[in-house]
């Protein structure tokens, strides 16, 4: 472990919590004069979440410790109503779509990154796999009977969130999965953040749908996953669940 590293371990946990919490905050504030389009393209052409040089990664929770039993999930959620198309904003390298599309389903992959979406179009379209590039808190969204959003909201804005629920009432179920601490007392429920590349618990802010700005009802908790396996929740201390909620109309 090289020295830096070790004094880093050695600080005090509330240090390393405001410590991040200021890298998070210097970090987004550039993104304020950016589009959401320019904010994510720079994300990723610039591998800001990981991967190897000159690809597209969506980050570490798109892994095979995350992807896989959150597949498995929304294939039982969708053979149990009879689901037969998907829509998944926020769709990213497409390395969680490809697990859920095996089932058989019509999907379609909604992301604001163009290069992204056009690789993705490339590498995986077909009759029943399609990808769209838009920009899902203003853009017209593909029908579709189950909408996925699985960590996307964490790095949007309030204003953009609520933007982007009120786009939703056209589909029969919502899944939305975001990263939840297990004990509140260092965060702050639905802290306001610019869009970009951290997410809200490096601002600890904790996403609430069913309370203010947001008021959404029904909300439910439907499945989750100890997101221990990312390094990167050790500085704040505490532990984490995945959870995923549903929004239902049926």
């Amino acid at each position: 472990m090289i020295l830096s590293e070790r004094i880093k371990d050695l600080a005090p946990l509330s240090l390393r919590r405001l410590s991040r919490r200021l890298k998070a905050e210097i970090k987004a504030a550039g993104n304020r004069r950016l589009s959401a389009r320019e904010a994510f393209t720079e994300v990723y052409t610039k591998g800001m979440w990981g991967g190897e040089p000159g690809t597209f990664f969506s980050g570490p929770g798109s892994n095979e410790a995350a992807a896989n039993p959150y597949a498995d999930f929304v294939i039982r959620f969708m053979t149990e109503r009879n689901i037969g198309s998907v829509v998944d904003l926020g769709c990213g390298d497409f390395r969680v779509g490809r697990l859920i599309v095996a089932s058989g389903v019509s999907y379609t992959g909604v992301d604001v990154v163009e290069p992204l979406i056009a690789e993705n179009r490339q590498r995986y379209g077909g009759p029943s796999v399609r990808f769209q590039c838009a920009d899902i808190t203003s853009d017209a969204l593909p029908d579709g009977e189950l909408c996925l959003i699985r960590e996307v909201f964490q790095h949007l804005s309030n204003a953009q969130v609520s933007a982007v629920l009120a786009r939703l009432m056209k589909y029969t179920y919502v899944l939305i999965t975001e990263v939840q601490p297990e004990e509140m007392k260092h965060y702050q429920i639905n802290r306001d953040k610019p869009h970009g590349a951290t997410s809200r618990i490096g601002h600890f802010s904790v996403l609430r749908l069913d309370q203010p700005p947001f008021n959404v009802d029904n909300v439910q908790t439907v499945f989750e996953i100890d997101p221990s396996y990312l390094a990167s929740y050790k500085v704040y201390g505490g532990s984490f669940k995945l959870r995923t909620f549903l929004i239902s109309r049926a």
